[in-house]
């Protein structure tokens, strides 16, 4: 770009410009001159092409300000300023506002350049910033960071967060949720980068740091529309783009010093706009976001003489940049479209027609490999023509109605409603309403051709036209690009794919992948060939993605079978695990699909990361899918629980030192989380009372970390819902933690590891102790209330201990109904129907008790003992108590069928001796009904036969008792001995993880039906992860035993390999001894050859001397003789 030829002759700014702001409405630009102290506001005249000088008909009002009024004249000089900017308010007005440091009180100026003070702003100092809605504004220092509504007159403050020593980095806004996060650094000098909303002060997301990353700050950052991705540009030049979900790295790319950037088409792309120093080049480039791909570089203009002050993104296609002049201390302004400057030329359509093959979805009907044929059924069999191709070549046949493409190897034959376009003599492209099929010719590919697939989003119409264009982007690489109108006009789309990239199988956008792993048909072998080659990249990061890998069935071969392309993925260490916004989690479709293969895989793939890397992030797909790997594969489960067993907290988390002293008891657990906390100094002082009671001598202490992030966060209410919604929730919560729906499974396997206990204590420590203790207290005035009223016959008593029992049996009715909801066990436990009887039998009671009447001593005397065995049954949530109880529960669970056949011999033996005894008049007969049969048998068993004494000498009565004595006392006693023996033992040993179990269930319960929905949000209570204090004893030993079978398979997976290296070096030696042993014997040959031929010459040389020198001497000698 050049300066336009007529600068200005009066300008505004006497000195060089050193500060511009955009409005965010984009309508306003705003101007600073450190050294002449001048503030001009320009009225930007948008929609034009050309470079524009802003001159004084753009000039809407200017104004020399005091900047002492901000900071001392003396340190002018030091310090820099800056502008922030809002949007033209509803009220006509329009703010500015000039700050410097964070020492330093901003300077407010209207769109008048008079100057305000709000009185909410009396005595807050630090920078300031207009938040993307260009109406709430952020300032901030080092302690405090203050939110100010301007929406209206006066201003409002909305929020003040006291955080000291705090490291503010940036403010951003997340569209899909509507919520403004402001960016805090935790621990410097590591890049742990907390993401809090400004509302609720919870921690959105923790950005953990890599192994050897550089320190940096961030300087702006973007939430993409879906509120999927995140996008920040950082101080050494860099962007990142991570997912919000697991707080993974999806993108980094360095030193591309980027301007601004903005998610754009649907949120499946990312356009950066960066400056070319050494070429004076503004560059605009699209990403695919999810996977990083570079699909497009566009030189926007060359720059020469200019200083780029401000670039800003307007909206899908329009670019905003303001430049100024060096020397004229002006300022240009320029709009570009990249997306025109692309294309450069205009776009012509094809109609495409309505598709006739809905349910092929990949449009292929028939295709022939080799000398084998295969249609559809409904497809009329035809002879292929015989077609040579050239291996890299493909050839469109559309001769018949049918379309045909072939490659050397392949031909295949589409439905009569596909267009074709042929771009070369490699690529054919086929269209259909629904989707868009690239085929590239590959020399090195086994069937010589390679499909990718691109779908059209299902919520929009079929494809109408489309319109491609093949085009050399600022890489000099081949860019496809595809426009494409849905319906009659309604709606305009494009998809881009750089063809050369995604030939040469270095990599693949997203949506491309996504599809071509999903579209099935008859062909499906050739979908598995033709992603196998981009396992090395990033184009499988999408959670969609994975799942239509894992979903594809095919069985033609086993080396493209989606395990052996999923082990390849997972080899190369690219793929981040994530859960899609529709909640797609490819783990949970491998479970669903009963894929153990893959379920293995990545579940090693995300434990070793997340170990080796501390990228707790890695395990987020797997926390979601707990549940059903509970339910499906509790041997898995047990398997990665106990990888899961010990971690300890990495250095580079900067927590402390590894080991230390501790007093603390066994799995101590505090929060690990980023949010903003704000402690209540009563329930502090409470839960320091309640912590004295459970420490211990003096230990060491290892610090440990649950690798399981968000396991018992609940998920975030829309706070704009109905309030009949709201309320509802409140009532019966519907929406539960994965630790929840883990609880309600009761999975043994998890809960028998020590970090599932230290949740549990955490929880317990946290809320749910405090919460108990307030029910059990309810529980005892209840319990006294009747047992005094019942003792005293006071009336009062009475009345109080049944509105109390009602109460207690509303929420009871109310937490039947929340844990049916939820699929909790709540009707097929016995204790439930001991506490329903706790609270109803008193009510009924005490409902008969009035005046005179007396209620049955029977129903009083059930009361009180459903009462007893109900608040005893309290106790279960200690451990003493706990441990007992689980035994006792167990032991009973496994003799119920012992009891069972006890009780039917008891009845059978009870019935004969009745019917052969009642008819005795003896005067001592008590078998003359079942009920007192029964209870002289239950006392046989006891050993006490003086029912039977009457008839001592009668044959069949002694017969049936040794009979009796035999099978029960001999037989069936022993026989439970035995099992008790058995089963006290095997409880034992688990009874301390039954207890834990029992605690959690008890803590769901206080979760789900005596906190409110706020309650549940509360990081607090429900931090993003655990840490927990281990004895340093249980980690080294765990450390050990666990290593040394881990330590044993590699050796043996090493020694395999090391063989299969031998063996191969073998083949490759002996190759080359037979290579050598060749080159030797020709070398042989050759200097045999040469040898020979220089003996030769030599020797005719020699001949030659020698005989003229005989010659001469011969001549000589007849002289000599005559002399």
């Amino acid at each position: 770009m050049t300066m336009p030829q007529h600068l200005p002759s009066q300008k505004i700014h006497t000195t060089e410009i050193t500060s511009v702001t955009i409005s965010q409405d984009h309508k306003f630009i705003t101007s600073f001159s450190k050294l002449d102290e001048i503030v001009a506001l320009w009225q930007y005249p948008t929609g034009l092409n050309t470079p524009i000088t802003l001159e004084l008909k753009y000039l809407k009002k200017n104004k020399k300000i005091d900047t002492n009024m901000i900071i001392e004249r003396k340190k002018n000089f030091l310090c820099n300023f800056d502008l922030t900017m809002s949007k033209s308010l509803s009220h006509n007005c329009l703010f500015i506002i000039l700050y410097s440091s964070e020492r330093d009180k901003p300077m407010i100026l209207d769109e008048e350049m008079e100057y305000l003070s709000p009185d909410c702003l009396k005595n807050v100092y630090g920078r300031a910033e207009f938040l993307s809605d260009g109406e709430t504004l952020g300032i901030y220092n080092n302690e405090t960071v203050h939110i100010i509504s301007t929406k209206s007159c006066p201003w409002v403050l909305l929020r003040r967060v006291n955080i000291p020593y705090n490291n503010f980095q940036v403010f951003t806004f997340n569209p899909s949720a509507n919520e403004n996060y402001v960016v805090f650094r935790q621990w410097e000098p590591h890049n742990v980068f907390d993401i809090i909303d400004i509302n609720t002060c919870r921690c959105h997301l923790r950005i953990m740091p890599t192994l050897g990353e550089m320190m940096y700050t961030i300087s702006k950052m973007r939430v993409s529309p879906a509120g999927d991705l995140l996008a920040f540009k950082t101080s050494l030049g860099g962007l990142h783009v991570y997912d919000l979900s697991s707080g993974l790295s999806i993108m980094n790319k360095k030193l591309i010093f980027p301007c601004d950037f903005r998610f754009v088409n649907n949120n499946k792309n990312l356009l950066v706009i960066n400056f070319d120093k050494e070429n004076a080049h503004i560059i605009a480039t699209l990403y695919s976001a999810h996977s990083g791909t570079e699909l497009v570089s566009v030189v926007l203009s060359a720059l020469s003489r200019c200083n780029t002050i401000n670039v800003r993104i307007i909206n899908e296609e329009q670019i905003l940049v303001v430049l100024s002049h060096p020397n004229s201390n002006i300022l240009v302004i320029e709009e570009w479209n990249w997306v025109s400057m692309f294309r450069k030329l205009p776009i012509q359509y094809t109609d495409i027609p309505a598709s006739k093959d809905e349910d092929n979805c990949d449009l292929i009907i028939g295709y022939k490999m080799g000398k084998y044929q295969n249609f559809l059924p409904s497809v009329k069999l035809m002879d292929f023509p015989d077609t040579s191709v050239l291996p890299g070549k493909l050839v469109l046949d559309r001769s018949n109605s049918e379309c045909i493409i072939s490659s050397h190897s392949l031909r295949i034959r589409f439905a009569s409603s596909v267009k074709s376009f042929c771009i070369d003599e490699q690529n054919i492209v086929l269209v259909s309403s629904k989707i868009i099929v690239l085929f590239c010719a590959i020399d090195n590919d086994k069937t010589g051709l390679r499909k990718l697939v691109w779908r059209l989003p299902q919520n929009l119409p079929d494809i109408n036209k489309v319109s491609y264009r093949c085009i050399n982007d600022f890489s000099h690489k081949r860019i496809l690009w595809f426009d494409i109108i849905c319906g009659n006009n309604i709606q305009n789309y494009y998809t881009i794919i750089p063809l050369d990239v995604a030939i040469s199988g270095h990599d693949l956008p997203d949506e491309w992948m996504q599809h071509s792993c999903e579209c099935l048909g008859l062909i499906n072998f050739l979908n598995l060939l033709s992603v196998k080659p981009y396992t090395h990249c990033n184009a499988f990061n999408s959670a969609k993605t994975m799942c239509n890998l894992i979903r594809y069935r095919v069985t033609q071969c086993d080396e493209y079978a989606p395990t052996a392309i999923l082990e390849e993925i997972l080899r190369h260490n690219h793929y981040k695990p994530a859960i899609g916004p529709n909640r797609e989690n490819p783990l949970t479709t491998a479970i669903l699909e009963f894929k153990s293969a893959e379920i293995q895989q990545l579940l090693d793939y995300c434990i070793y990361h997340c170990i080796h890397d501390s990228q707790p992030g890695f395990m987020s797909m797997i926390v979601d899918a707990l549940p059903e790997l509970a339910r499906h594969y509790p041997k898995m489960l047990d398997k990665f629980m106990e990888q899961c067993t010990y971690v300890k907290v990495p250095s580079i988390w900067k927590l402390g030192s590894g080991k230390y002293d501790s007093i603390h008891e066994n799995l101590w657990s505090c929060k690990f989380d980023g949010s903003i906390f704000i402690e209540n100094s009563e329930k502090k002082f409470l839960n320091a009372l309640f912590d004295r009671w459970e420490t211990i001598s003096r230990h060491s202490a290892t610090y440990c970390f649950v690798p399981l992030p968000g396991l018992c966060a609940y998920p975030e209410t829309n706070h704009s819902c109905h309030w009949l919604l709201k309320f509802l929730n409140i009532l019966i919560p519907r929406y539960p933690s994965t630790f929840v729906k883990l609880v309600l499974l009761r999975p043994f396997e998890a809960f028998k590891y020590p970090h599932f206990e230290a949740i549990v204590k955490f929880k317990w420590h946290a809320f749910a102790r405090q919460r108990f203790f307030q029910l059990l207290f309810l529980y005892l005035i209840h319990f006294g209330l009747f047992i005094f009223a019942i003792s005293t016959n006071s009336r009062r008593l009475m009345i109080a201990s049944m509105i109390i029992g009602s109460i207690l049996t509303f929420t009871w009715i109310r937490r039947s109904i929340i844990h049916y909801v939820n699929g909790i066990r709540f009707f097929t436990v016995f204790a439930t129907y001991i506490e329903l009887a706790a609270f109803v039998l008193p009510i009924i009671t005490g409902s008969l008790k009035h005046g005179e009447n007396v209620a049955p001593s029977e129903l009083q005397s059930l009361s009180v003992l459903s009462l007893w065995i109900f608040v005893v049954a309290q106790l279960r949530v200690f451990k003493d108590f706990g441990v007992i109880i689980a035994v006792v529960a167990h032991i009973y669970r496994k003799i119920s069928w012992f009891l069972l056949l006890l009780t039917i011999i008891l009845l059978a033996f009870a019935s004969s001796w009745m019917f052969l005894l009642s008819r005795d008049s003896n005067d001592s007969n008590t078998f003359t009904s079942f009920e007192s049969s029964l209870k002289n048998v239950w006392s046989m068993i006891l050993g006490d036969y003086e029912s039977l004494k009457p008839w001592i000498n009668n044959r069949l009565v002694v017969i049936i008792m040794i009979a009796f004595s035999f099978s029960t006392a001999i037989v069936l006693l022993n026989t439970l001995i035995a099992i008790l023996s058995i089963t006290c033992e095997e409880t034992i040993n688990h009874a301390h993880t039954v207890w834990v179990l029992k605690r959690a269930e008890i803590i769901v319960d206080i979760e789900l039906s005596w906190m409110m929905p706020s309650e549940r949000q509360d990081r607090n209570y429900f931090p993003w992860s655990i840490i927990y204090e281990a004895f340093t004893e249980d980690v080294d030993e765990w450390s050990k035993k666990f290593n040394a079978p881990i330590s044993s398979e590699i050796k043996e997976e090493m020694k395999s390999e090391i063989s299969k290296m031998k063996e191969e070096m073998k083949g490759e030696i002996s190759k080359m001894k037979e290579e050598m042993k060749g080159e030797i014997s020709k070398m042989k040959e050759e200097m045999k050859g040469e040898i020979t031929k220089i003996v030769k010459d030599e020797m005719t040389k020699l001949k030659n001397e020698l005989r003229q020198f005989l010659s001469a001497e011969f001549h000589e000698i007849p002289t000599k003789a005559i002399e």
